[in-house]
């Protein structure tokens, strides 16, 4: 199951676990949606079964020490249930990754 980040999203997980889903990702989209942790905890709260994590963490729109907090909480609550991919997002907008990706950001 991967959906939206919503105000549901920790009940519309514990249904899915009850339908046989392994696993459920949620949408790290700080900027539009409830935050992503919050919703990722309560679900761990709710739920026995069911592997959790964020669909994919961005790097641009989160400090890597608040993704890196997060997933080492819920993978300690819920060890063996927990999964995180990270992806450096808006690249062209961020300069530092533009350097580790290769390009001098330079014509």
């Amino acid at each position: 199951m991967l959906a939206p980040t919503t105000l549901s999203s920790s009940d519309d997980i514990a249904v899915a676990e009850e339908f046989g889903y392994a696993r459920a990702w949620l949408y790290d989209t700080p900027q539009n949606s409830p935050d992503v942790w919050m919703s990722l905890s309560l679900a761990a709260e709710r739920t026995s079964r069911i592997g959790l994590g964020p669909g994919v963490l961005i790097s641009s729109l989160r400090h890597p020490m608040v993704n890196a907090a997060g997933t080492a909480t819920l993978a300690r609550w819920r060890q063996g249930a927990w999964r995180s991919r990270s992806a450096p997002g808006l690249v062209d907008g961020c300069p530092h990754l533009r350097r580790r990706a290769g390009d001098s950001g330079g014509s």
